[in-house]
Protein backbone atom coordinates (compact mmCIF):
# COMPACT_ATOMS: atom_id res chain seq x y z
CA UNK A 1 0.00 0.00 0.00
CA UNK A 2 1.42 3.37 -0.99
CA UNK A 3 1.60 6.10 1.63
CA UNK A 4 2.22 9.70 0.70
CA UNK A 5 2.43 11.95 3.78
CA UNK A 6 -0.25 14.60 3.83
CA UNK A 7 -2.14 13.15 0.88
CA UNK A 8 -3.59 9.78 1.76
CA UNK A 9 -4.20 9.89 5.51
CA UNK A 10 -6.39 12.00 7.71
CA UNK A 11 -9.26 13.43 5.71
CA UNK A 12 -10.77 16.01 8.03
CA UNK A 13 -14.45 15.23 8.74
CA UNK A 14 -15.15 18.91 9.50
CA UNK A 15 -14.53 19.95 5.89
CA UNK A 16 -17.84 20.87 4.19
CA UNK A 17 -19.36 18.12 2.05
CA UNK A 18 -19.30 20.29 -1.07
CA UNK A 19 -15.52 20.62 -0.77
CA UNK A 20 -15.14 16.86 -0.33
CA UNK A 21 -17.39 16.20 -3.31
CA UNK A 22 -15.32 18.61 -5.40
CA UNK A 23 -12.21 16.70 -4.34
CA UNK A 24 -13.86 13.46 -5.45
CA UNK A 25 -14.59 14.95 -8.87
CA UNK A 26 -10.99 16.09 -9.26
CA UNK A 27 -9.71 12.69 -8.15
CA UNK A 28 -12.04 10.84 -10.52
CA UNK A 29 -11.05 13.10 -13.40
CA UNK A 30 -7.34 12.50 -12.82
CA UNK A 31 -7.86 8.75 -12.41
CA UNK A 32 -9.70 8.66 -15.75
CA UNK A 33 -6.81 10.53 -17.37
CA UNK A 34 -4.35 8.05 -15.89
CA UNK A 35 -6.43 5.10 -17.11
CA UNK A 36 -6.46 6.53 -20.63
CA UNK A 37 -2.70 7.08 -20.55
CA UNK A 38 -2.06 3.57 -19.29
CA UNK A 39 -4.37 1.96 -21.83
CA UNK A 40 -2.83 3.74 -24.81
CA UNK A 41 0.66 4.30 -23.52
CA UNK A 42 3.91 2.35 -23.36
CA UNK A 43 4.35 -0.98 -21.60
CA UNK A 44 4.02 -1.45 -17.85
CA UNK A 45 7.75 -1.77 -17.23
CA UNK A 46 8.80 1.76 -18.08
CA UNK A 47 9.27 4.43 -15.42
CA UNK A 48 6.36 6.61 -16.57
CA UNK A 49 3.86 3.75 -16.27
CA UNK A 50 5.15 2.84 -12.82
CA UNK A 51 4.67 6.42 -11.64
CA UNK A 52 1.20 6.61 -13.16
CA UNK A 53 0.23 3.37 -11.41
CA UNK A 54 1.56 4.73 -8.11
CA UNK A 55 -0.40 7.97 -8.59
CA UNK A 56 -3.56 6.01 -9.43
CA UNK A 57 -3.15 3.95 -6.26
CA UNK A 58 -2.60 7.06 -4.11
CA UNK A 59 -5.66 8.71 -5.62
CA UNK A 60 -7.68 5.56 -4.92
CA UNK A 61 -6.69 5.70 -1.24
CA UNK A 62 -7.59 9.39 -1.07
CA UNK A 63 -10.94 8.66 -2.70
CA UNK A 64 -11.67 5.86 -0.21
CA UNK A 65 -10.94 8.15 2.73
CA UNK A 66 -13.15 10.94 1.42
CA UNK A 67 -15.91 8.44 0.65
CA UNK A 68 -15.66 7.11 4.21
CA UNK A 69 -16.15 10.63 5.58
CA UNK A 70 -19.10 11.30 3.27
CA UNK A 71 -20.71 7.88 3.85
CA UNK A 72 -19.66 6.65 7.30
CA UNK A 73 -20.37 3.05 8.23
CA UNK A 74 -23.19 2.72 10.76
CA UNK A 75 -22.06 1.59 14.18
CA UNK A 76 -23.61 -1.72 15.14
CA UNK A 77 -26.03 -1.73 18.06
CA UNK A 78 -24.91 -3.47 21.23
CA UNK A 79 -26.87 -6.38 22.59
CA UNK A 80 -28.87 -5.57 25.75
CA UNK A 81 -26.50 -7.66 27.89
CA UNK A 82 -23.45 -5.96 26.45
CA UNK A 83 -25.06 -2.53 26.83
CA UNK A 84 -25.78 -3.26 30.51
CA UNK A 85 -22.16 -4.31 31.09
CA UNK A 86 -20.97 -1.22 29.21
CA UNK A 87 -23.05 1.10 31.40
CA UNK A 88 -21.86 -0.63 34.57
CA UNK A 89 -18.25 -0.19 33.49
CA UNK A 90 -18.85 3.48 32.72
CA UNK A 91 -20.33 3.97 36.20
CA UNK A 92 -17.23 2.36 37.73
CA UNK A 93 -15.05 4.57 35.55
CA UNK A 94 -16.92 7.70 36.69
CA UNK A 95 -16.46 6.75 40.34
CA UNK A 96 -12.77 5.99 39.76
CA UNK A 97 -12.32 9.36 38.05
CA UNK A 98 -14.06 11.18 40.92
CA UNK A 99 -11.65 9.66 43.44
CA UNK A 100 -8.53 10.06 41.29
CA UNK A 101 -9.33 13.68 40.39
CA UNK A 102 -10.17 14.60 43.99
CA UNK A 103 -6.92 12.99 45.14
CA UNK A 104 -4.87 14.81 42.51
CA UNK A 105 -6.49 18.16 43.36
CA UNK A 106 -5.81 17.63 47.06
CA UNK A 107 -2.16 16.82 46.34
CA UNK A 108 -1.80 19.88 44.14
CA UNK A 109 -3.44 22.12 46.73
CA UNK A 110 -1.18 20.67 49.44
CA UNK A 111 1.87 21.38 47.29
CA UNK A 112 0.67 24.95 46.72
CA UNK A 113 0.16 25.48 50.46
CA UNK A 114 3.66 24.18 51.21
CA UNK A 115 5.10 26.60 48.66
CA UNK A 116 3.18 29.47 50.23
CA UNK A 117 4.44 28.52 53.71
CA UNK A 118 7.97 28.55 52.31
CA UNK A 119 7.34 32.02 50.89
CA UNK A 120 7.39 30.90 47.26
CA UNK A 121 4.11 32.46 46.15
CA UNK A 122 4.89 32.21 42.45
CA UNK A 123 5.32 28.42 42.66
CA UNK A 124 2.08 28.19 44.66
CA UNK A 125 0.28 30.14 41.95
CA UNK A 126 1.71 27.83 39.27
CA UNK A 127 0.48 24.77 41.18
CA UNK A 128 -3.01 26.22 41.49
CA UNK A 129 -3.11 27.14 37.81
CA UNK A 130 -2.80 23.44 36.94
CA UNK A 131 -5.94 22.51 38.90
CA UNK A 132 -8.41 23.16 36.03
CA UNK A 133 -6.38 20.82 33.79
CA UNK A 134 -6.35 17.94 36.28
CA UNK A 135 -9.59 16.20 35.17
CA UNK A 136 -8.50 15.99 31.53
CA UNK A 137 -4.98 14.92 32.48
CA UNK A 138 -6.27 12.15 34.78
CA UNK A 139 -8.60 10.86 32.05
CA UNK A 140 -5.76 10.69 29.58
CA UNK A 141 -3.37 9.18 32.10
CA UNK A 142 -5.70 6.30 32.87
CA UNK A 143 -7.08 5.92 29.34
CA UNK A 144 -10.64 6.88 30.19
CA UNK A 145 -13.15 8.47 27.83
CA UNK A 146 -13.14 12.27 28.14
CA UNK A 147 -16.94 12.32 27.82
CA UNK A 148 -17.11 10.79 31.31
CA UNK A 149 -16.06 14.17 32.71
CA UNK A 150 -19.56 15.47 31.99
CA UNK A 151 -20.95 12.95 34.50
CA UNK A 152 -18.76 14.10 37.39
Amino acid sequence: MLSIPGLTRGTDPTIPKQVLKAKLKAIDKRRAEIEALLNHGPNEDDYCSQELNAERQALGLMRAEIDEVLNPKPTPARSPELQKLYEQQRQRDVEFLRVAIRHEIQNTEYAAQREEQAGNFRAAKLHRLTIPEIPERVCKEFGKDLSLLAKL
